[in-house]
């Protein structure tokens, strides 16, 4: 039974940061689209604004949903425009 409170979590994380994106970039988004590098700055912005994001203190309400996104490091590991501009094969 804890699998399945544990899937029904994840499964709600993810719509809550689906509904963001859809708020940000207009209705029609699905999770595949979510998943191009072209929406990856839009992608980091809704999961921080869902996990809470104070941009003077840098912490955010929920870290562990921005942790558990694993955006953290890959947005420190790769410089945000290329991986926005699909360019990971010239690294």
């Amino acid at each position: 039974m804890q699998r399945k409170e544990y899937i029904r979590a994840k499964i709600r994380e993810i719509g809550r940061v689906l509904i963001e994106l859809r708020k940000r970039i207009g209705g029609g988004l699905s999770v595949r689209d979510c998943i191009r590098p072209s929406c990856f700055r839009a992608v980091v912005a809704a999961v921080k604004a869902v996990a809470g994001h104070n941009e003077h203190s840098g912490t955010y309400k929920t870290p562990s949903l921005y942790e558990n996104f694993s955006i953290q490091p890959l947005s420190s590991e790769f410089p945000q425009d290329i991986i926005a501009d699909n360019q990971l094969d010239k690294i």
